[in-house]
């Protein structure tokens, strides 16, 4: 299975992603931990701190991005999958739309072309995606208490705005859907409640496979 975990900075994404392995751990079900820039990647430091460099370029931002994700795919991803691991990755295709696919300026990525090179590159399609809405405001508190505020941050909280946007809108239209297997869950609940939830929807995804 792979399992992706979307939102904006604060969200709780990797508190959900932790939860989601202990609960599968408990049931006798391994899984792999990853991310976009996970440390699991040789270079991944070096990757970060291209990223981090070209904050504020959207173009720069999404060439190293798309650098990172083929290179994730091939090495990582599909080996995992087709070993039969479980994957549980924090951000993938909807924090890119949202992220980097929310400016107009024809030197800027678009949406179609991130769709498009998803679909041309061949890179996996998650299983279930869940989305955790949350209020930028609230996020950005979390991220402050957390000390988790990095060059991103720095854009204020209408370009947060505009990429929970994106990202809510993509996850629910037909070609969203048939990229993500997308769920969207109300991420201002008390975690517990937000896990409740997301647990719900692996033992769903679960069952459809073994039914398969």
């Amino acid at each position: 299975m792979f399992i992706v975990v979307e939102g904006i900075d604060g969200s709780g994404k990797t508190t959900l992603i932790e939860e989601i392995s202990k609960q599968l751990a408990a049931d006798g079900h391994d899984s792999f931990i990853t991310s976009e820039l996970g440390k699991d990647m040789p270079g991944s430091q070096l990757w970060r701190d291209e990223l981090m460099k070209s904050a504020g370029d959207a173009r720069a931002e999404y060439d190293v991005i798309r650098a990172v994700r083929w290179d994730r795919d091939t090495h990582i991803l599909k080996p995992k999958l087709q070993a039969g691991r479980t994957v549980l990755m924090d951000r993938f295709i909807l924090s890119t739309i949202g992220y980097q696919g929310q400016f107009t300026s024809p030197h800027h990525p678009t949406v179609r072309e991130i769709i498009d090179d998803h679909r041309m590159f061949g890179w996996e399609t998650p299983d279930l995606t869940i989305l955790l809405d949350c209020d930028p405001g609230t996020a950005h508190e979390r991220s402050v208490e957390r000390g988790k505020v990095d060059a991103f941050d720095s854009r204020g909280l209408d370009f947060f705005k505009r990429a929970r946007e994106l990202m809510s809108s993509f996850i629910f239209t037909l070609e969203g859907k048939s990229l993500t297997n997308g769920v969207l869950i109300n991420a201002e609940r008390p975690a517990d409640v937000v896990a409740a939830l997301a647990m719900e929807q692996v033992y769903e995804l679960m069952k459809r496979k073994e039914a398969a």
